[in-house]
Order: structure tokens, then C-alpha cells, then sequence
């Protein structure tokens, strides 16, 4: 994993009161300027904290916010790193959209194109050990409801994504789902538990076809809801 520790912005005297989302907007810039996606790994609390210009316990509730919507990590003595689309969930809490700047017919395109090849790498490259993993994201996600099957829905496209292990598709997926996610948010809950148990399944028996085929149906069933 790689971390970015020495791209750091300098720090900035915080004089705002609600700190938290100050953080939150100053982190999902950093994640911006410095093409953060799934996996990276996050500077150490102590110096993320004096970059920001924030104290530590200001910055930890922000990072335990971040935690309890599942798009952080925690590794007790290793870090913190990025779980999954990290922007919508910044852009919902700290009140401001981010501007959708695609075509949403284009969006849906080109999500299906980035995805299909990462879908077509995985199904070559993943081993047993990863595709059992995958299974058990699936009874996760089992009860799930309301706002977080969506981020359960990221988490699950892109865990496919990086069986493919391309991280630069897997960033490219990434930006592309992050734009659609404001639209989907406004969706009502849509079960995918069936394509997604397919899209294992067909991992597992190494048919390429079926996984792209399944995942096609999945993703035009949300951006078809989306419109």
C-alpha cells in the first residue's frame, strides 16, 4: 500500500467552529489533489493532525465518524486506510455536492466499460482465498438497509475491482461511481443481493461471460433508476 505522506498541503489555522466538518471538507480535498482511492493508506493521526491544523482529538472524532460509514479502515498498529468511495459520503455530511459534470448516459458507459475489463482481469487473476473473501462480503451485506446498502453496494463493485489488481482501473472505477452515487442516493433501496451472488459464482467457475453479463444487468438497473 502506498502512502502519501510527503504530499501533505501546509497547515491551515482552523476558525470554525464545527471542526469535524472542517475536516471533513479538508480531507475530501486532499483526497481530490492527491488521487486517493480504495486502499491507500492515510498519513499517521499525529501528522495528518498538524497538516490540518487540528488537535488530535478533533481529528479522531472526524475519523471515527468516517469509520462508522464504513469507508475507513482501522488496522490496530499498522494505520487507517480508505475502504471504499469516500467523496459522496464527505460531500452528504458537510453539505456542499460536488458538481456532477457527466453526461449520465456517458457516466453509465463508462462505468460499464472500466468495470467489464477489471471484471474480465478478476476472473484470471483472483485466487480461491480472495473469492472466498468476496462470498463473505455478500452475507455482510445481508441486512442492510435504508442509506447503507448503497455504500454496501460500492464496497462490493470495488472489491471486485481489485481482485482484477489493476489500482489504476480500479481508481478510474472508483471516480466514475463516485459521480453516480448522488443519484443513486436518491433511489429507492434496490436488491442486487441475486446479480451479486451471481457475479461470485461466475468468478469462482472462471466464466469471464457471466460475471460481465450479470454485472451489465446490475448497473443498468441503477443508473436506469437513477434518471
Amino acid at each position: 500500500m502506498r502512502t502519501r505522506e510527503d504530499a501533505l498541503p501546509s497547515p491551515v489555522p482552523v476558525e470554525r467552529t464545527n471542526l469535524t466538518a472542517l475536516i471533513l471538507e479538508r480531507l475530501g480535498d486532499y483526497v481530490i489533489d492527491h488521487h486517493f482511492t480504495a486502499g491507500d493508506k492515510l498519513p499517521a493521526e499525529r501528522e495528518l493532525a498538524v497538516q490540518l491544523g487540528v488537535s488530535r482529538p478533533s481529528l479522531r472524532r472526524a475519523l471515527s465518524w468516517l469509520n462508522r460509514q464504513g469507508v475507513i479502515r482501522r488496522v490496530q498498529g499498522d494505520g487507517t486506510y480508505l475502504e471504499t468511495a469516500v467523496l459522496p459520503v464527505l460531500d452528504k455530511h458537510v453539505g456542499g455536492a460536488r458538481p456532477l459534470d457527466a453526461d449520465p448516459a456517458q457516466l453509465h458507459e463508462a462505468s460499464v466499460a472500466v468495470a467489464s475489463s477489471l471484471m474480465h482481469l478478476a476472473t484470471a487473476s483472483a485466487t480461491t482465498d480472495q473469492i472466498d473473501q468476496l462470498k463473505a462480503t455478500l452475507d455482510d451485506a445481508k441486512d442492510v438497509d435504508n442509506q447503507d446498502w448503497r455504500q454496501a453496494e460500492l464496497r462490493f463493485h470495488l472489491a471486485v475491482a481489485r481482485l482484477a489488481g489493476n489500482s489504476i482501473l480500479t481508481g478510474v472505477l472508483e471516480s466514475l461511481l463516485s459521480q453516480a452515487m448522488p443519484a443513486w442516493t436518491r433511489q429507492p433501496q434496490l436488491d442486487r443481493r441475486d446479480d451479486h451472488a451471481a457475479i461470485v459464482s461466475a468468478l469462482a467457475a472462471r466464466d469471464a461471460d457471466t460475471a460481465i453479463d450479470r454485472l451489465r444487468g446490475c448497473f443498468a438497473r441503477h443508473f436506469a433508476a437513477a434518471e
